[in-house]
């Protein structure tokens, strides 16, 4: 993958920094485009919402951080992201074709990075245990 990991490094930090704000990607994009990080901005504004229509033949860095945002709930690690997407369903059963479509995006992303890689995202040592959670932060 050719990736601008410096770029995907602040994208991944700064996603959710208007997390408290409804329509939190389009806020946070806002707001940093205001402090002049556009590209990073841009990448922000679609962590929630990416629609196959935008994929390039490469993977783009708003693409890793849409599926690593799927993958990821709070400090801890989430292989079986489907779950997750299920009960935001049954919590609003009115979005449930939005909530699809988010998870079908996921998948079709996570299917492309295994196809470039030629395995699993996630192999053998590299494989955390379901349950895995980062250390409590010492704050």
């Amino acid at each position: 993958l050719n990736l601008n990991q410096p770029l995907l490094r602040a994208a991944a930090l700064l996603h959710d920094i208007k997390r408290k704000e409804p329509h939190h990607a389009r806020a946070g994009s806002t707001y940093l485009k205001r402090l002049g990080f556009n590209r990073v901005a841009d990448i922000v504004a679609c962590h929630m919402t990416l629609h196959f229509s935008r994929f390039t033949s490469d993977i783009t860095e708003a693409e890793v951080l849409f599926l690593a945002d799927k993958l990821c709930l709070g400090d801890c690690f989430e292989l079986n992201f489907k779950q997750r997407f299920m009960d935001k369903i049954n919590q609003n059963p009115s979005a449930e074709k939005e909530i699809l479509l988010r998870y079908d995006t996921a998948r079709h992303i996570q299917a492309r990075i295994e196809t470039i890689k030629g395995s699993p995202i996630f192999q053998g040592s590299q494989h955390p245990s379901p349950d895995f959670c980062a250390p409590p932060r010492a704050d």
